[in-house]
């Protein structure tokens, strides 16, 4: 009955897939318990009678003894899920859900801050393109390590000779001649 053993394989893929979100603190209780006695029942209906006639006749009646006894223990390790779902639902979240959430949350802040930095940046860029002129009312400073930051490029050549230009006196970018 490969067909059985196909299905039981398949709905077991979907109690693991529930068994993510419960993990992860998005459970779905109807669903996990709907499809963890669904792949329940279809791990023992594929994998009981084919253990038994193993060891009682001597033959198999499915794919191989190995299929056979992993999808047994598939079907103990989801009973023992669902019984224990059904005794001592869990409410509360487990560490790694924790976790995720509070790295969500500290790059958000970050994302923001940065979004920030950008405005500010470009409202500077700006002013210098329409009145060709730096605003010098803000005395705040971009940060010397993020957005606007100056950084020189020193360029050496194939022979290892230098070929960069060093930045003017006054910082402005400007190339003295």
């Amino acid at each position: 009955s490969k067909i059985a053993d196909e299905m039981a394989f398949l709905f077991a893929a979907i109690f693991f897939d529930l068994e993510t979100r419960v993990s992860l603190g998005r459970a779905l209780p109807r669903a996990y318990l709907a499809f963890g006695l669904i792949s329940a029942f279809l791990m023992g209906y594929s994998s009981i009678p084919a253990l038994i006639f193993y060891f009682a006749e001597g033959y198999m009646i499915s794919d191989g003894i190995a299929a056979a006894v992993l999808a047994f223990t598939v079907f103990v390790y989801i009973l023992i899920r669902v019984i224990l779902a059904l005794i001592a639902p869990e409410d509360k979240k487990c560490p790694a859900a924790e976790f995720v959430e509070v790295l969500s949350e500290v790059r958000t802040v970050e994302m923001q801050a940065a979004a920030a930095a950008r405005e500010k940046y470009e409202a500077l860029l700006n002013n210098i393109v329409e009145n060709g002129e730096e605003d010098t009312s803000d005395t705040e400073e971009l940060p010397e390590d993020g957005i606007g930051a100056n950084y020189v490029m020193d360029l050496w050549g194939e022979g290892g000779e230098h070929i960069g230009e060093p930045l003017s006196e006054n910082g402005d970018g400007a190339v003295d001649a």
